[in-house]
């Protein structure tokens, strides 16, 4: 009985040293757009390859850029427009995300968030926003700094926490509020600011 093997290979910028260039004997490559962009002098190791070389790119979360035409990764998709190029994103339309259909053109399939919970692949979900009294913060001169600095009269919002400014007795209570509302002893993920955030929020929930 005749079999195929497919070989995968993960592009990795340090087998890329080790070897002294990029692996051209895959079948199936895997890479981040961190590796691709990174390279020796200023030289992207995507252009080590021939424009040509791959015939179908899927390019995961294209919403993140891939089609913004002032975006490095434009360069790489136009790079290898020989190649079919299938954009994923699990982002709806938003006018923050246009250049995204602008690019890739209408969606040629759309799976609902519907559809995945009722076929079983995902998992309802209700949103729950935590209120506390330290979702704004401007510095007051009784306010006793750990580390850093602060700005006066800065007003410190939402999208400055955990990763300008970290209040721990903040984080505490945030943590408090998700595992009373939680089951213990099933798996939960919690998404964090940063990975330092989320070294913090091990501690805390430890």
């Amino acid at each position: 009985m005749r079999r195929n093997y497919i070989l995968i290979i993960p592009i990795n910028p340090f087998d890329i040293r080790r070897t002294g260039g990029v692996p051209m004997s895959g079948s199936v490559y895997f890479t981040i757009f961190q590796t691709f962009m990174s390279g020796p002098g200023g030289s992207p190791y995507f252009g080590n390859y021939p424009a040509d070389f791959f015939d179908f790119i899927i390019i995961d979360e294209c919403h993140r850029g891939g089609a913004n035409d002032e975006s490095n990764w434009r360069g790489i998709l136009e790079y290898f427009s020989p190649a079919v190029q299938l954009g994923l994103t699990a982002t709806p339309r938003r006018q923050d995300n246009i250049d995204t259909y602008r690019y890739f053109g209408e969606p040629v399939y759309i799976y609902s968030l519907k559809e995945g919970v009722n076929d079983g692949f995902l998992t309802p979900f209700k949103v729950k926003r935590i209120k506390t009294t330290l979702d704004d913060y401007v510095y007051t001169s009784d306010d006793q700094i750990i580390e850093g600095e602060v700005e006066e009269g800065k007003i410190y919002e939402e999208a400055d926490f955990n990763k300008i400014i970290v209040i721990k007795e903040r984080e505490a209570k945030r943590i408090r509020v998700v595992l009373d509302g939680i089951n213990q002893n099933e798996k939960t993920i919690i998404f964090c600011a940063t990975q330092d955030h989320a070294l913090a929020v091990r501690d805390l929930i430890n």
